[in-house]
This record gives C-alpha cells, structure tokens and sequence, in this order.
C-alpha cells in the first residue's frame, strides 16, 4: 500500500507540474497521455466519460477545429493549434483517467493524495530558495526559462521543478492549499502546511494568490465561518514574522522588495488611487484590439505576445488570434464545465465549484490560461475527482 502511495504521488507530480527536462523535447506529460490513451478508450472508462462530458467534448473538438481554421485562413503559426490539441488530450482525456484510476483506489482520500503531491512541490521549492547553488543547478538540469523576457524576472523568482513557474505553477499550489484549509477542519495540523504552500506562491508569482483569496471569500460569505478565518489569519501572522525574523531572507531582499511592492500596489488600488506604473498600471497599455471588424470577430491568427505590440493579457491574446469567436468559445467551455461540477459534487467540495470557474475567469487575465500547464491540469484533475467521485456516491446509496 506505500508503494502504491509513493507511485500514485510521482505520477501525479509528473502530471500536474511536468519536471522539464532539459534532455527531453518534450514534457513529460506528452508521454502520459500516449500511455493513458489506451485506457481511455476501453469501454468501461469511455462510456462514462461520453455519458458525462458529451457536450463539452463537442465543445472542446469545435474549438480546437476553429482554432485550426484560423491558422489556415490567415496561414499563421499553429502555437494556438498544437496548444489546444495537447490541452484536450492532457487536461481532459489524460485528466480524466488519473482522476479515475485515484477515486477507484483512494474513494473520497483522492483530493489526499493531489495535496500530499503539492505539500512535495512546496518542499522542493524551500529548498531551492534555501540553497542558491542547488537551485541553479536545478535549472541547469530541469527549468527551462530560456524566453528572453523571463531572464531578468528569474533572478528572484522561478523556484521549483515544474513547468510555467512564473504563472500557473504557484497558481497549482493554490489550489492545493485550498484542499489544505479543507484537511484542516478534520485535523489541526494541517494548519501547519499552510506556511510552506504560502512561500511557495509568493516566491514564484503574485497570481497564485487568486484561488486561495477565492476560496476564503466562499467561507466567509458562503458558509460564515468567521473563526475559521481569524484563526488562519492568526496562523499566518505568526508564520510570517517567524519567517522576516529568520536568515532565510536574507539572500532574496529584490524578492522580498518585489513581494512588497505588490501589496503595495494593490493597497493603492483599494483605496482608489490611479495606477500609473506596476501591474495593474501596465493594464492599459496592453489592451490591443483588431482594427478591423473582420479582425475582431474571426481574429488575426497573430500571437501578439510575441509581436512588438504586444501583450500578455489572456483575453486579449484570444481576442487578436481567434477574435470575439475564439474568447466566446473559451466562456462556453468553461461555463459547461462549471455546470458539470455544480450538479455533479458533493456538499463537502462545494467549495471547489466557486474556485474552478474564479480561477479561469479571473487567471486569464494575466495570461493565455486556457492551455495546457500546471494550473489547468491540477483544475480539471480535481474536477474529474470530484464528478467521478460524486457519482460513485449517489451509485453506492441507490
């Protein structure tokens, strides 16, 4: 049963945070959903799954049919095409069967093992901030940051073994630490953990904040658990002054000024002053629309990220690829989904229908989302957890 355990983590850490190895073309994932193909189209998990998710399959083989459309009409790079292709195959197909496999061998311990796997992620990345020289070497071997615009942002951030670090990495941390605080109603101690999931995401991105902050407005306002709130905030109080009052700190002070010119920033933006520099100051210039009406609705087939105009705002990168269409089929599918676990979760992880469909919102925003990486596959596994799970539920009470 360890064994099991310890092979049921690796797979999982290789499937949500895809260690990228620099002697390896291609992520570790591309692999997994070759094997996990197989098993999902054996028609003991293939007629589940069409029986659930006919209509957002539908959905997902048009969107990525669109996409192929648009690079044929405006003969663009097919980033956009081979990007959605991998997000059906890894985050949906590949997803479903992990999250099948765990809910057959673990029931409602599942969302255990996805957290144990992120509480390993976490680990790895103190450790990294602690030993400099071992996390240079650790990029040697597995990050690959190698986008010029990312260079000077590496230095004090980007630390762990996983793909897209300074997006959706600390975003995945997240929401398993969302999974934490749900742990922690039925132990104490794993109030404990809370302090590393937190160094985790401040340490690689500001975004990662936006499952978590989601989540604890759904307890608060949702279920009026106020105490629940105060002792956390407490909890974490008393972690951050451990944490300033230690030596740890003492070689990242441009990540420790970056972390503080962030709350800085968002402070300001509360109180309603204008936000001229920062963040939310560089919105504005980013916003890029088509200057055609063509353009706006079928799009450009342009990546604008990568052009001299450019931006990384996720719907405006739609927008400029895919016009009003391609933004309209990403509300759609994720709308459907967001239906899917509404009707489809137990009590205990209403939670998580709040959070899912928050985090896709609101994440795209900073950046094209809706592909496939750390976040959307630790999403749509825990997704596939849930619905499966609900399911076996309500088939064990009939």
């Amino acid at each position: 049963k360890c064994m099991l355990s310890l092979f049921t983590i690796l797979l999982l850490y290789c499937f949500v945070f895809n260690p990228p190895f620099r002697f390896l073309s291609v992520g570790l994932t591309k692999f997994m959903y070759i094997l996990s193909f197989p098993f999902f189209i054996s028609p003991s998990i293939n007629k589940k799954y069409c029986s659930r998710f006919s209509s957002v399959t539908l959905l997902l083989v048009l969107f990525v049919l669109y996409s192929f459309f648009v690079h044929l009409l405006f003969s663009s790079e097919a980033s956009f095409v081979l990007k959605n292709i991998f997000l059906v195959f890894e985050s949906f197909f590949t997803a479903y069967v992990i999250a099948h496999y765990l809910v057959s061998y673990y029931q409602d311990r599942a969302d255990l093992m996805i957290l144990w796997t992120s509480i390993i992620a976490c680990v790895i990345t103190i450790i990294l901030i602690i030993k400099p020289d071992l996390n240079a070497s650790a990029r040697e071997m597995f990050v690959m940051l190698d986008d010029e615009r990312l260079q000077n942002i590496a230095i004090f951030r980007g630390f762990g073994i996983a793909d897209d670090l300074l997006f959706t990495y600390p975003i995945a941390l997240s929401i398993g630490l969302c999974i934490c605080l749900q742990y922690v109603r039925k132990n104490v101690l794993y109030l404990g953990l809370v302090f590393l999931f937190l160094v985790g995401i401040f340490f690689n991105a500001r975004i990662g904040m936006v499952p978590i902050s989601i989540y604890l407005m759904y307890v608060v306002f949702k279920e009026r658990k106020i105490s629940f709130l105060l002792i956390l905030s407490i909890t974490i109080i008393v972690l951050i002054f451990i944490l300033f009052n230690s030596n740890i700190l003492d070689e990242h002070e441009v990540t420790i000024r970056w972390l503080k010119e962030g709350f800085m920033e968002v402070s300001s933006l509360l109180s309603g002053e204008e936000q001229t520099t920062g963040t939310f100051g560089n919105l504005s210039r980013m916003i890029i629309i088509p200057d055609t009406f063509l353009g706006f609705m079928l799009g450009t087939g342009k990546d604008i990220y990568l052009a001299n105009d450019s931006s990384d705002i996720g719907y405006i990168l739609q927008l400029n690829y895919g016009g009003i269409i391609y933004v309209l089929f990403f509300f759609f599918i994720v709308l459907k989904l967001y239906k899917i676990i509404r009707k489809n979760n137990l009590p205990q992880n209403r939670w998580f229908n709040i959070v899912f469909i928050g985090t896709f919102l609101i994440c795209n925003i900073k950046g094209n989302f809706f592909a496939t990486h750390s976040g959307v596959r630790m999403l749509m596994l825990l997704f596939f957890v849930y619905v499966i799970l609900n399911n076996a539920t309500n088939y064990q009470e009939r």
